[in-house]
């Protein structure tokens, strides 16, 4: 559950990065400060652990813009086969966040990718649920 909760997640700051870019430019997750002052106000993060988590976010930031690249150059298509490169993704970044966050902020963590993910999942659908304006069709 875990994990689908964080490629929802990845996949809607993808979409969000997709309404500021021109059709030619590929689109790029979350700045690593940006998600670092994120986890470090949701987790009460310590300074150590801002410090031991920073490459974490930088390596994870670097392969998430390589796949939005990849995606990008190889069209719709490509961009629709990002599930599944999201999913492993936040799989590896949640097992590396692991290592440095206490079992209580892990906890609050996956509370917070999972209230996240159901934000972004009742935003994609809009107003109305899943068939629009009207609501489901």
């Amino acid at each position: 559950m875990k994990q689908l909760i964080g490629v929802v997640i990845v996949l809607l700051f993808f979409l969000a990065g997709c309404a500021g870019h021109g059709p030619s430019e590929p689109m790029k997750p979350p700045s690593v400060e940006e998600h670092l002052r994120e986890l470090e106000s949701v987790l009460d993060l310590s300074a150590a652990q801002v410090e031991k988590i920073r490459p974490v976010l930088e390596n994870h930031h670097a392969e998430m813009i390589a796949m939005f690249e990849r995606a990008h150059d190889g069209g719709q298509s490509a961009m629709m086969d990002l599930r599944d490169e999201i999913k492993l993704q936040n799989d590896i970044l949640h097992d590396a966040l692991e290592k440095y966050l206490t079992p209580q902020q892990l906890e609050k963590y996956d509370q917070y990718m999972k209230k996240k993910e159901e934000r972004d999942r009742d935003h994609m659908q809009g107003p109305g649920g899943p068939g629009g304006p009207g609501g489901p069709r």
